[in-house]
This record gives C-alpha cells, sequence and structure tokens, in this order.
C-alpha cells in the first residue's frame, strides 16, 4: 500500500475513535467508570481538582455518560513554628553583617471535596460523599540546615494545586471507580484460595490474608494472592505496604492483574508524594 494511502488511513482512524469520543488516555491511574462525566468542582483548588478528574475519565461508551460528578471543594493550611531548632543564617552586604534565624517549621493542609453523582437531566443525586486528603511537610530549622528541606515553605496555592488535586482525584476514583473485590480464582481442588474468599464474603480480612500469605509461602509470584494482600492493606491504610505488594502483583506479569496493579500502585504513589515515573527508585525486597 502506498505511503499516502496508510496516513490516509491512520487518519480516518483517528478521525473515527475522537468522534466517538475514545481520544487516548493516560494508562498510568485508575479511570471513573465509564457512566460517569466531569462537571464542575467551584471552591479553592476547585479548577485543579476539575482538571485532575477530568483526564480521569475513561473513552465516552457509545450510549453517553449518565452520571455527572460535581462538588464543592474545601482547603486550610497552617503553619507551626518551632523556637527550639532554628536555622541561623548570616548574611554580609558591604561592611555590614546581619543574621536571620529561620525557625523548624511544620506546614499542615487539608484538601476536601464534598461531591455528588446526579443523573443526566436530574436534579436529584444518586449518590453524595465527601472525601477528604491531608499533607503535612516541614522546612526550615535543622532540616535545611542539612540540606533536605527548603528555608520557607511553598505557597498555600501552589501545594494545593500541585498536590492535592492530584492525591485527592485519586482517592475520588478509588472510590467511585476499581472494583475493591479481590480476585477470586479459587478452584475446587484449591482450598486455601476457596477459604479466603469465603472469609471476605463475611468480612473477615484479616483471617484471608492469613491464607494469602500462606499460599505465597508455596508460591512467591502468584498475582492473584499479592494483590489481594495490596488490597488488604490499601484498605487498612497501609500504603506503603499496599504499594509494595501490588508493585510485586504487576511485576508478576498475570494478565488479570497486572494492569490494575500497575493503576492502584501509581495512585497510591501520588498520595505518597512519590513521582509514579521514579517508582523503581523506590524498591521493596521481598
Amino acid at each position: 500500500m502506498p505511503i499516502g494511502h496508510k496516513t490516509s488511513l491512520v487518519g480516518v482512524l483517528l478521525g473515527l475513535l475522537l468522534a466517538l469520543g475514545c481520544s487516548p488516555k493516560p494508562v498510568w491511574h485508575s479511570l471513573l467508570p465509564p457512566e460517569i462525566g466531569v462537571g464542575e468542582f467551584s471552591g479553592p483548588g476547585g479548577e485543579a481538582l476539575t482538571t485532575e478528574l477530568k483526564r480521569r475519565e475513561s473513552p465516552k461508551p457509545l450510549s453517553g455518560r449518565t452520571l455527572i460528578l460535581s462538588g464543592q471543594t474545601q482547603f486550610t493550611h497552617q503553619t507551626t513554628k518551632s523556637q527550639e531548632t532554628v536555622l541561623t543564617v548570616t548574611k554580609k552586604t558591604g561592611d555590614q553583617t546581619s543574621t536571620q534565624t529561620i525557625p523548624l517549621i511544620v506546614a499542615d493542609a487539608k484538601f476536601g471535596a464534598s461531591w455528588s453523582l446526579v443523573p443526566v437531566g436530574s436534579n436529584q443525586a444518586q449518590k453524595t460523599g465527601q472525601t477528604e486528603e491531608v499533607w503535612r511537610r516541614s522546612y526550615g530549622g535543622y532540616l535545611a540546615q542539612e540540606g533536605v528541606a527548603d528555608a520557607t515553605p511553598e505557597e498555600p496555592e501552589k501545594v494545593r494545586d500541585n498536590l492535592l488535586a492530584k492525591s485527592l482525584a485519586a482517592l475520588i476514583v478509588a472510590e467511585l471507580g476499581p472494583d475493591h473485590t479481590p480476585y477470586n480464582l479459587a478452584k475446587a481442588y484449591d482450598q486455601q484460595s476457596v477459604e479466603a474468599a469465603q472469609l471476605v464474603s463475611q468480612g473477615h480480612w484479616d483471617e484471608a490474608a492469613k491464607i494469602w500469605r500462606e499460599i505465597l509461602e508455596d508460591n512467591p509470584n502468584y498475582a492473584p494472592a499479592l494483590y489481594n494482600l495490596a488490597l488488604y492493606h490499601e484498605r487498612s491504610g497501609q500504603l506503603g505496604e499496599a504499594w509494595k505488594y501490588y508493585r510485586l502483583a504487576y511485576r508478576s506479569y498475570d494478565d488479570l492483574a497486572r494492569r490494575e496493579a500497575l493503576t492502584r500502585t501509581t495512585d497510591i504513589m501520588f498520595r505518597l508524594g512519590r513521582p509514579p515515573w521514579l517508582w523503581d527508585h523506590y524498591f521493596y525486597s521481598y
């Protein structure tokens, strides 16, 4: 086929994808269910949150969106100074010398969103919720002296827009998007997996986690057990452990667990403040 014809064919295919709302989406984070479209979030940082959530929309289904996600954001920021440990900076200008003391500063920020899912053409919310993310960082003092922190904190708006919007979007998507049901590949002859699945259905996650660990003692690369243990730690708020097991599930190359393990791993990296494109630099042995 002549090159010109190949180029035309590619252009036509891309045009059809765009016409159907199937524009390429990033694959390194979880997406909202296809039926959910993102409206507007008002309030401080609302524009940044709206942008992040729009990036997490799934390709538009042929039947269109049936639910619209929108809401109101809240942002609070507070700094606490400690006079116990300070960094002393001496500056010399000409013949004059000045000394400045920079205290250790702890900056706390909370970014929250009240959201609702409203069916298209309706004023009645199908589901409502409140999601919050808390961020803390230390500056100045001995941290700055050791070169591991800045002497002054970032502007609250920069914190809100650059970090918390991504993290809060990940939390909202995790609540509305990914399925929190463990992978169940249990067969009749696999009594351990059958028992674990039954325990989860009864809400006994701790007991199920013990079984998944026993399974991994015999088969350390069994992706469903790795994924389910990661899910267990995420539900328990142990994001570091969850990230470790999601990463191992992804590296096990199980077709069923690989994509979801990668998307969850990357979302947790955002929540831990670690750039997802550097995730191999944070290695946990197993």
